[in-house]
């Protein structure tokens, strides 16, 4: 009987041990908590959150995140959150905020643009109101495709022959001045486009007029810095650095 009392004392002080051992552990964690909004009537597809808490002490010196937590949600908000962090990184004197982003697929739509400190005198439930992140400003319709050139420095082409391109994306350029054919490359970045020297053929074509648009059109190519096509996507103008068009195309 006094062996069996022996062993069982035993085993609950290991118990005891081992549950002392773990409890300051967890007793470590402390945790802020609220929800994250904002005020534009927009409804929230599946999305992701981010709460950080960060340490923003040094003016001239980046900002440092003590603890972050990340929400995968599918509901409207107010999105309640729980940031966990450990006090032993906390250090007096220094001023904390809370940062917050909400993003979709990828692209972040909401943000914190106003300072929330926290762990000022026990604060730990705050509510973030986000701002709405400006959208990205819209990109053209890549210029890859055949065109046929309308207007060359202001002037339309009504009748005769027709100045047409092939930009390829690879920034291959084939096409004709309304004579002859012309080959070439341009290089593309962004909506900047550059024409290389086009190599072109050499006929002679009537009325002289036919000529005269071959040489103001290959002009008009070299003079040209950027493209813009418009939203329906059926027409591109290709404009000098001054940003005026020198050629306007119909897509065909």
């Amino acid at each position: 009987m006094t062996i069996r009392l022996l062993r069982r004392s035993m085993i609950l002080a290991v118990f005891s041990g081992a549950a002392l051992s773990v409890m300051p552990a967890s007793a470590a964690r402390m945790t802020l908590s609220g929800t994250i909004t904002y005020r534009e009537r927009i409804a929230l597809p599946p999305a992701v959150a981010e709460i950080r808490l960060i340490d923003v002490s040094l003016a001239d010196a980046p900002s440092t995140t003590i603890a972050s937590t990340t929400i995968k949600t599918d509901r409207q908000v107010p999105i309640p959150y729980r940031l966990r962090f450990d006090p032993k990184s906390i250090q007096a004197g220094h001023r904390y905020t809370l940062q917050a982003t909400i993003s979709v697929d990828g692209s972040m739509w909401f943000t914190t643009t106003t300072a929330y400190p926290v762990l000022e005198g026990g604060r730990n439930q705050t509510d973030l109101v986000l701002e709405r992140v400006p959208a990205p400003p819209a990109v053209d319709a890549p210029p890859v495709g055949s065109w046929q050139v309308v207007t060359i420095l202001g002037r339309n082409i009504t009748s005769g022959p027709q100045a047409t391109l092939e930009i390829d994306k690879d920034g291959s350029i084939s096409g004709t001045s309304g004579c002859n054919r012309v080959v070439g490359e341009a290089s593309m970045t962004g909506n900047r486009i550059a024409f290389g020297q086009m190599a072109v053929t050499q006929m002679a074509c009537m009325p002289a007029s036919t000529m005269e648009q071959e040489r103001r059109f290959l002009d008009a190519l070299g003079a040209v810095v950027s493209w813009h096509v418009e939203p329906r996507g059926d027409r591109m103008a290709l404009s000098n650095a001054a940003g005026k068009p020198l050629l306007v195309l119909r897509r065909m």
